[in-house]
């Protein structure tokens, strides 16, 4: 059995996330080092099995993906 997350029950920050990292055709890997944070963490962002990052780190992956915070967090 899968511990994987079914796609519809990501929160609406992985998805775009995973929608902002795909199209700079980053990988988890690439993405987690430009931002200094652990590859694992942005999965879990992406999978919604974390879903309480600190604005820091937001803030910091929006940088990575040179895109605004809300982008991220914004409706």
């Amino acid at each position: 059995m899968s511990n994987r997350i079914p796609d519809d029950t990501r929160g609406p920050l992985g998805l775009k996330l995973r929608a902002l990292r795909r199209g700079k055709r980053f990988t988890q890997a690439e993405l987690a080092r430009r931002a200094a944070v652990g590859r694992v963490y942005v999965a879990e962002l992406e999978t919604g099995q974390h879903v309480n990052p600190s604005l820091a780190v937001i803030q910091r992956l929006a940088d990575a993906l040179e895109a605004p915070v809300e982008a991220l967090i914004g409706r």
